[in-house]
C-alpha cells in the first residue's frame, strides 16, 4: 500500500483503527514474524528464558531505539551478570496522516548462546508508550 493510499485510508480514524489498518497493511510485507539466525533457538523459548533484568534491559533498549535512533541505527543491551544480550534496529519508520510514529524494527536476542531475530511493528501513542502491532 502506498503512503498516499494509506494517508487517504487513515484520515479521520482513531489510533486503534490506525493500528489495525497498519497491521493489515504490513502483514503482506513479511512472510513470518521471526527470522532465526544460523545458531538459532526457538524464539518463544528464548523469550521465556529472559531474566527480569533482561526484560528490563530489553524494554529500555526498545524505548531508546524507537525514540532516539534513526532507521538502521542499532541499540544494544547486555546483561553482564549472565551474558545474555540483544540488539534493536529500527528498519523503516512511517507516519500515517494521524501523525503517529510507527517503526518496523528487528530485535535480536542471544540467550545462553542461542540467538533468534524477531520482526516487530509498533506505533507510539503520544504518551511515551509503544503499541505493538505484531
Amino acid at each position: 500500500m502506498t503512503g498516499a493510499a494509506l494517508d487517504l485510508l487513515l484520515r479521520g480514524t482513531s489510533v486503534l483503527a490506525v493500528a489495525v489498518l497498519l497491521a493489515l497493511a504490513l502483514s503482506s510485507c513479511t512472510a513470518a514474524t521471526t527470522m532465526p539466525s544460523a545458531s538459532s533457538g526457538d524464539p518463544a523459548s528464548l523469550r521465556r528464558q529472559l531474566s527480569a533484568n533482561d526484560n528490563h534491559l530489553v524494554a529500555r533498549t526498545i524505548q531508546t531505539a524507537m525514540e532516539r535512533r534513526g532507521d538502521n541505527e542499532p541499540s544494544t543491551w547486555i546483561n553482564d551478570l549472565i551474558g545474555n544480550y540483544g540488539m534493536v534496529v529500527p528498519r523503516v519508520t512511517f507516519r500515517p496522516s494521524s501523525g503517529t510514529h510507527c517503526p518496523l524494527y528487528e530485535e535480536t536476542l542471544t540467550v545462553s548462546g542461542m540467538a533468534a531475530t524477531f520482526e516487530h511493528t509498533a506505533c507510539g501513542d503520544g504518551a511515551g508508550r509503544w503499541i505493538s502491532l505484531t
